[in-house]
């Protein structure tokens, strides 16, 4: 039921695995591990602009926040949008390994929300290492499946500052906001991560929840 030795690259799915792995690790080698064992799209930033910062998603404070790196920053979102991002991860390696994220952010003063996956079909995130073919003991192809990982997640951001900028704009007429001088937000974010990279018969899916926490001062 497993690849064989024979198999070419493409049709041995732990292969594809540790190439994500290694990438990763290559891309993250100067921030400490604190975490063994977790899937491979949890360490890679959704966020296009913080990507070209070298993974610095909380780096800037303003434009696209970087939920992914810290919740807290969702308090900045105005408005609704759409952050939509499509990348093919190790092109030199394997031509069908893709990570595709799709994030819907929703926020107005001082409270930001981000939905990637939750409630089900809004946005997601979904870590695709292609199809891979299963064989029987001899070596023979017997049929095929498809390895990936995706997150579903929910987060929330809130600037108690900016609440109140708001609420005392109204009540006096606009005097200058607190957020002239100074800033705090708190966030969290629960993501359900679903991990595949075997067939559905050797029970080669798992599942697991986390919770990030974030502050911005």
């Amino acid at each position: 039921m497993y690849p064989t030795p024979e198999a070419p690259l493409a049709h041995r799915p732990w292969r594809r695995v540790l190439i994500v792995l290694c990438a990763s690790a290559l891309a993250l080698a100067p921030a400490p591990s604190h975490a063994q064992g977790t899937a491979r799209s949890m360490d890679i930033e959704t966020s296009v602009r913080a990507a070209g910062m070298a993974g610095a998603s909380a780096g800037v404070w303003w434009g696209e926040p970087g939920v992914w790196g810290n919740p807290a920053s969702l308090a900045e979102v105005r408005g609704v949008g759409v952050v939509d991002g499509h990348t093919q991860l190790v092109p030199g390696l394997a031509t069908d390994v893709f990570l595709d994220s799709r994030r819907v952010l929703i926020g107005g003063g001082g409270l930001g929300v981000s939905l990637m996956g939750v409630p089900s079909g809004l946005g997601k995130l979904r870590l695709d290492y292609g199809r891979s073919a299963i064989t029987d003991p001899f070596g023979n192809v017997i049929g095929s499946f498809n390895s990936y990982e995706r997150v579903q997640g929910v987060g929330v951001g809130f600037s108690p500052v900016r609440l109140f900028d708001r609420i005392r704009g109204r009540d006096r007429g606009g005097d200058a906001p607190l957020t002239r001088w100074f800033d705090v937000a708190l966030g969290a974010q629960h993501k359900h991560t679903k991990v595949v990279i075997g067939p559905p018969s050797t029970g080669g899916t798992a599942t697991g929840d986390t919770w990030d926490w974030g502050a911005t001062a």
